[in-house]
């Protein structure tokens, strides 16, 4: 009777190898892919500094005075950095408006208004069909751009980029 008791008793059988070589084989490739998983074959774009030209049109005069060279610039949406205000320029706000005498679309002035022109310089990362910016803000000429800086905010448009050439 003790003979009967003493305990369970494992035999191998080729059902059992099968099953630990597939685990040993699913294990050794979890392993390789976790291990490569941080690797990549995609070569590190070098960031470049491009310039460009953003028009900010109906500022308050208050707002479009406290912009000054070297604010930096944010887009006020979602808070992707823009860039380094280099210069501004401001010009009295104008709008498209019928002449009632000549009939003739004319650009007339608007009161207590200013447009201020923004020239920025951010760093970017440059492809074939896009230029962004290191935070992720795609630049394209007449894209919309909502612009935040210390003390002011507006919208305007993207009128001009110029990329600078490499450095050999």
């Amino acid at each position: 009777m003790s003979a009967k008791n003493e305990g369970f008793r494992w035999k191998l059988n080729v059902f059992d190898v099968i099953i630990m070589v597939v685990v040993l084989v699913l294990a050794a490739a979890l392993i390789l892919v976790w291990r490569n998983s941080g690797r990549s074959n995609i070569s590190v774009m070098e960031s470049r500094p491009v310039r460009y030209k953003v028009e900010i049109s109906s500022m308050l005069p208050d707002g479009a005075n406290a912009i000054k060279p070297g604010d930096l610039i944010y887009d006020s949406v979602k808070k992707y950095a823009l860039g380094t205000v280099e210069d501004v320029t401001l010009e009295p706000a104008r709008r498209l408006s019928k002449d009632m005498e000549t009939g003739r679309t004319i650009y007339a002035e608007i009161p207590d208004r200013l447009t201020a022109v923004l020239d920025v310089v951010c760093d970017c990362y440059e492809t074939e069909s896009s230029i962004s910016t290191t935070s992720g803000y795609t630049l394209r000429v007449g894209a919309n751009v909502y612009i935040a800086g210390p003390g002011y905010a507006g919208a305007g448009y993207i009128v001009a980029i110029s990329r600078e050439e490499a450095q050999p």
